[in-house]
């Protein structure tokens, strides 16, 4: 925990402040909570409080709304130690909040069957939601799974067969 207050004060520090100066106290404190308290560590609660319970997923291998995002934070971190992230861009306009982020962690655990390589990897991603209230209705999800699937060998790097 002390790992991700640190890095969302340095964050602070080189220029999050400034992507976050389009954005709105709530849509900040919902984005601060999903990258720095829900999504490191799996804290289900904090999934339940920001996002709407008729949340829409849009993410073709994921199940639908809050299951689906349930789903993917329980495997990173049940398969990354010191899952964590940095938030690159975070632009707001009205309901819409665009996030550019990198996930990491070292693979320490079986991830989609696969063996743990013990190194550290990053899934780099951006997301465009939605944000009513203090909550989450939706997210186009789009993540770096090529790049993610190469990291950890499931995908030989191009060039290799």
């Amino acid at each position: 925990m002390k790992k991700i207050l640190i890095i969302a004060i340095l964050g602070a520090f080189i220029g999050l402040s400034a992507a976050y100066a389009a954005c709105t106290d709530a849509q900040t404190s919902v984005m601060d909570k999903l990258f720095f308290e829900a999504f490191p560590g799996g804290n289900m609660d904090v999934i339940d409080e920001i996002f709407h319970p008729d949340f829409e997923l849009t993410h073709p291998s994921l199940p639908p709304g809050i299951e689906g995002v349930k789903t993917i934070v329980k495997m990173n971190n049940d398969a990354f130690d010191d899952w964590h992230f940095t938030v690159h861009d975070l632009i707001c306009d009205g309901d819409k909040v665009v996030a550019r982020y990198t996930g990491s962690g070292v693979h320490t655990n079986p991830f989609m069957g696969e063996t743990p390589t013990n190194n550290e990897v990053q899934l780099d991603g951006i997301s465009i939601f939605i944000i009513e209230g203090n909550q989450i209705v939706k997210d186009w999800y789009m993540p770096d799974d090529l790049g993610f699937m190469r990291q950890l060998g499931i995908i030989p790097p191009m060039g290799e067969h």
